[in-house]
């Protein structure tokens, strides 16, 4: 449910984010294209590490999506890292690449819950 809401508050920044006058995001799919992409792409980014944290007590996927929404939306917005030319390249790639960062919140899990052992609710059912 958190993950899921996260996930929908995320999308709902990002796209109201893109509403601005002097936004430089520009959509050419139909309206109900990008809010699903949008949604999808949060759930990705934002909704695994979220259920990883309140359902498996896995810390470090939420670490590594803190350290990726603060690169993409901090970090490279300002020099030396970026451009400080504008806000697309931070929304672009967290949408990008969220099965990437889905998969990599999921390694992460269980390589936690392995080196903390067999104590606690198991991540895998089996």
């Amino acid at each position: 449910m958190f993950g899921g809401i996260a996930s929908v508050l995320y999308a709902a920044v990002v796209l109201a984010w893109s509403l601005r006058p002097d936004s430089e995001i520009a959509f050419s799919t139909p309206l109900w294209w990008t809010v699903c992409g949008a949604f999808l792409g949060a759930v990705g980014a934002v909704g695994v590490p979220i259920v990883l944290w309140v359902h498996y007590r896995v810390r470090s996927p939420v670490a590594l999506m803190a350290g990726l929404l603060l690169f993409w939306h901090v970090l490279v917005e300002y020099p030396p890292i970026g451009s400080g030319q504008g806000d697309t390249p931070g929304f672009t790639f967290v949408f990008l690449f969220a099965p990437l960062y889905a998969a990599g919140y999921l390694l992460l899990a269980v390589v936690e819950r392995w080196l903390r052992g067999r104590t606690g609710p198991k991540l895998v059912a089996g």
